[in-house]
């Protein structure tokens, strides 16, 4: 099953973890042996940093361009981890955003391979994770990000 939500308000978000719940007990009820294999969540958001520019960004926090490729303007990354105590794999990526001119892209998936999980601590939990990750990087949410 894939769901994907994009531009969605304050209340439609709290609304998500009921949304996935109703969409998918149905199969426990129906098909009594099913299990997932696995869960997979990804945020991704394109912002502007608020006094830096994109670019002043990815010099800061990429890695280094080899000197024969020219004038570097900042390189993305791509972070690959594992969270032992949650039981997630996560990528977080932070890259020039190419829909935005100007902006930063960043995203998070997190990947928990078990059956079950309770979908409004799961989001909460990623939601926090992703604060700490980019606090990590000297970002944050804008304000009107943060009521998510």
């Amino acid at each position: 099953m894939e769901f994907s939500f994009s531009n969605f308000s304050h209340e439609f978000f709290l609304s998500i973890p009921s949304l996935l719940k109703s969409t998918t007990e149905w199969l426990r009820r129906d098909a009594k042996d099913f299990k997932f294999v696995a869960h997979s969540f990804a945020y991704f958001n394109h912002a502007f940093v608020k006094d830096e520019p994109v670019e002043a960004v990815l010099l800061r926090i990429g890695p280094k361009s080899p000197r024969s490729i020219g004038k570097g303007l900042g390189n993305g990354a791509i972070y690959h981890s594992v969270v032992h105590e949650k039981r997630w794999n996560t990528r977080f990526m932070l890259d020039r955003s190419v829909p935005v001119v100007g902006a930063l892209f960043t995203g998070l998936t997190i990947d928990a391979e078990r059956d079950y999980i309770e979908y409004g601590e799961f989001l909460a939990e990623g939601r926090t994770y992703y604060e700490l990750i980019l606090a990590d990087f000297e970002l944050q949410l804008p304000e009107s990000e943060r009521i998510l």
